[in-house]
């Protein structure tokens, strides 16, 4: 597994199933990547900042401010911000185009 994300009502609920998360990945000999982990919790619209502490007393930060988090490639946070990933989009897409069309290929084989 390469991403996860936990979605809970409350604080509690985050700290048991993030808990629970902990003890199978241990299980299964699976390692955090406690640099990439973030906590970005929601409460009434406003982002609350805590942080979580694993059993090996490595600390899981939280998204500060305006920070985003990039999960399969896109940059989430509070808000989807659809402007910049269809720009984004637009981008990669040329650039795969452009390097497509470099390679000199037969007309079949481009298309």
């Amino acid at each position: 597994m390469d991403d996860i994300k936990l979605y809970t009502e409350d604080e509690s609920q985050l700290y048991n199933l993030a808990t629970l998360t902990e003890q199978f990945s241990e299980d299964i000999k699976m390692e955090f990547g406690i640099g990439k982990c973030k906590i970005n919790s929601i409460k009434s619209g406003s982002i609350c900042q805590h942080q979580y502490t694993l059993s090996t007393e490595e600390k899981i930060e939280p998204l500060y401010g305006q920070e985003a988090y990039k999960y399969f490639g896109y940059n989430q946070s509070q808000q989807i911000h659809y402007k910049e990933i269809k720009n984004t989009l637009t981008q990669q897409f040329h650039h795969r185009f452009n390097a497509i069309l470099k390679k000199q290929l037969y007309v079949r084989n481009t298309i």
